[in-house]
């Protein structure tokens, strides 16, 4: 899993992740990106609040698509969809990488 934040100074934070799943028979992958924007011009969020608001709600919010997109992608090639495993808050964290890490295993 790989994850980015960024955004534009002041006006937004962007929270971007990418899911690859490999099975037997296919690989898949799914991208999706949340943006939230300040209520107020001028906006600032520290890089620690950044980070954490990315793994306990940006990536929680994501979940869902990320999961469905895999689902579908799965079902329209024809081949059967992997079963992913559940992802509790807390258990997504962003590495100084770049690359995401959780305790979600992909089973087939």
């Amino acid at each position: 899993m790989e994850s980015m934040i960024g955004g534009e100074e002041g006006k937004s934070f962007v929270f971007r992740v990418r899911q690859r799943v490999r099975t037997s028979e296919a690989e898949i992958a799914a991208d999706f990106e949340a943006e939230y924007r300040f209520s107020e011009p001028g906006g600032r969020i520290s890089e620690e609040a950044q980070v954490e608001f990315a793994e306990k709600v940006a990536f929680m919010a994501l979940v869902p698509y990320l999961r469905e997109s895999v689902h579908t992608t799965a079902m329209r090639l024809g081949v059967q969809p992997p079963l992913l495993g559940m992802v509790r808050q807390g258990e997504f964290r962003l590495r100084a990488d770049g690359d995401a890490g959780s305790s979600a295993d992909v089973q087939n």
